[in-house]
């Protein structure tokens, strides 16, 4: 099984919905894949995460199985991708709907974080006109190196703004060539936020938010030193996006 099919089938095997053959397929690429037991892990405590919030004067347990029950509710629903909150919303009463749908906007999407959305827009955005208030600040803070792992930066740091769920977050860009294909990094102020869980992964120790698409990698992780998320993006394999990303965070 490889990981695009595993993710293909996470929400039906999630709800109960797959045959014998293919359940004992997803369990093993699990055990297999770090990313995929991780994406897993992350859906289960979705669940918990949800029930636990949402549903009042409830333990943890009761709520957890509150939420498994209406999960098997028969509704019509919309393709996969969208169809798990959905059938969530049969068991809730309207606050919770709308709490939900909140964090079905803020972490799952289609995009499943905010925040590396938004990162990866402002890796190609237009350089923020003026000296808008913080960049400044940033731009110190952030020191970003002249070379990292042979590549080298191409142009001083540039400030932009991180569109993020409706708010303008002051951010500075560098990009980074001399490889096959040039790396964005965007450091924005932490500002106590992090990125999705969803996307959350432990590596060498350490915490890394990593998001592969179809035409680009983000590696992000949270520099201690100076209290920003940095975020790598490249077209290049994860594998390379994340060594850059290491250079960086340990430079």
């Amino acid at each position: 099984m490889t990981c695009r099919e595993y993710e293909s089938h996470l929400f039906a095997w999630l709800d109960g919905e797959v045959d014998g053959a293919s359940d004992a397929a997803m369990r093993g690429h699990e055990a297999e894949c770090p990313d995929c037991h991780g994406r897993g892990a992350a859906e289960r405590r979705f669940d918990e995460r949800v029930a636990a919030g949402i549903v009042a004067g409830l333990g943890a347990d009761d709520a957890v199985g509150l939420v498994r029950r209406a999960r098997v509710r028969p509704v019509s629903a919309p393709p996969r991708r969208r169809w798990r909150p959905v059938r969530l919303l049969s068991g809730l009463g309207l606050a919770a709907a709308l709490l939900l749908a909140f964090s079905w906007y803020a972490c799952i999407g289609p995009f499943e974080c905010p925040y590396l959305l938004a990162a990866e827009e402002g890796s190609s955005a237009p350089p923020a006109a003026g000296n808008a208030p913080g960049f400044d600040r940033l731009e110190s803070r952030v020191q970003a190196p002249e070379r990292i792992l042979g590549l080298r930066r191409a142009d001083g740091l540039e400030p932009v703004h991180l569109d993020l769920m409706g708010m303008s977050v002051p951010a500075v860009r560098a990009r980074y060539v001399g490889g096959p294909s040039p790396f964005s990094v965007v450091w924005t102020e932490a500002m106590g936020m992090t990125p999705s869980w969803r996307r959350e992964v432990e590596r060498d120790g350490e915490t890394w938010w990593i998001a592969p698409r179809s035409d680009a990698t983000l590696v992000a992780f949270l520099d201690a030193r100076t209290q920003t998320l940095c975020t790598v993006i490249s077209s290049l394999p994860e594998a390379e996006v994340y060594r850059v990303a290491r250079a960086l965070r340990h430079r």
